[in-house]
């Protein structure tokens, strides 16, 4: 009782100080906006890969040397890297998965469907059993065009992309994020007024709606005992934003106003890291929410802790960029 009872404390409310000011050194700027990274993937503590869109893919090391990679990608937008084991793998528009070998530095397509031609692959986890389970939706809905938002997760076995099992579907929900823990893998999947947060038994193959809110929710992160949810109020994901969690079935959302979709959230060194449309970065250390006194401008879809003193930020127009203490 006592832990609910601070974590509902704790969710109260968000009041935003403003902290000392921190640094950003860009590496990497562009003035066009569509040109997005939009993950990170660390490979080794001198390697990390950085994708996005038009099927963008490049490394940088532990010296902040920044290299391209060349593939025949078609300008497949990338979305998702996930690595396991001697392998990456990348979840694609299209319907594509490509798989690098990281012995022997090979890049493959392993996967790529006429079924699944106008469809992306938004979202990826490992699950337990080796199995990659998969989601997304309708391509149209992630380039904010309209769209029936039709949305899927699916299983496919991650040493040879052949069959695929499809787990849920639906046609007015496109499902943008996936998080697992002890067994279940949890999903959020939105139809344009509200979200659902499902809950699946993989050893079942079944998925249930779980909780239901009032926004989109367009990422969720499972740390530790809690289920972390991160959006907009709507979908006008420019307006307002809204960090929010699930503990022990308590379910709490807090607006954060003016600042536009809460993309991501960076949960390093004990602190907490929340990446806001407008290019803010909203900090938590201890009982309450900071504001960094500085801004990115950019919106910045993905962060990775680079080294003990920096953390590595990319989003839109080719933002690459070290927050550092």
């Amino acid at each position: 009782m006592i832990k609910e009872l601070k974590f509902l404390i704790f969710f109260l409310f968000i009041p935003i100080f403003f902290s000392e000011a921190q640094k950003i050194e860009f590496l990497s700027l562009s003035n066009t906006s569509d040109s997005s990274f939009y993950d990170i993937c660390r490979l080794s503590d001198n390697e990390f890969w950085i994708g996005g869109e038009h099927g963008i893919l490049k490394t940088i090391d532990s010296t902040r040397k920044i290299s391209s990679i060349s593939y025949h990608n078609q300008g497949i937008s990338v979305f998702k890297m996930l690595e396991a084991g001697n392998y990456l793998y990348i979840a694609a528009d299209c319907g594509t998965i490509y798989k690098f070998n990281t012995s022997n530095h090979q890049l493959e397509k392993i996967f790529t469907s006429n079924r699944f031609k106008n469809y992306c692959f938004y979202d990826m986890i490992l699950d337990e059993n080796g199995k990659l389970i998969i989601c997304g939706g309708k391509s149209k809905i992630v380039k904010a065009k309209y769209a029936i938002p039709t949305g899927f997760i699916i299983e496919v076995d991650s040493s040879f992309i052949g069959k695929v099992n499809i787990l849920w579907k639906s046609k007015f929900n496109f499902v943008w994020s996936l998080s697992q823990k002890d067994g279940n893998v949890y999903a959020s999947a939105f139809d344009g007024k509200y979200s659902k947060i499902l809950e699946g038994d993989i050893k079942k193959r079944k998925f249930k709606k779980k909780y239901k809110i009032n926004a989109l929710v367009y990422k969720i992160i499972m740390h530790q005992d809690t289920l972390w949810m991160l959006g907009s109020k709507n979908i006008h994901f420019r307006e307002d934003g809204f960090i929010g969690a699930i503990y022990k079935d308590i379910v709490h959302i807090s607006p954060v106003s003016g600042k536009g979709c809460v993309w991501n959230m960076l949960f390093t060194n004990g602190s907490i890291l929340a990446f806001t449309n407008d290019g803010s970065i909203l900090f938590r250390k201890s009982a309450d929410w900071s504001l960094y006194n500085i801004n990115t401008k950019r919106t910045i879809y993905a962060a990775q802790q680079f080294n003990y003193n920096s953390i590595l930020l990319v989003g839109n127009g080719k933002t690459i960029g070290l927050l550092k203490k």
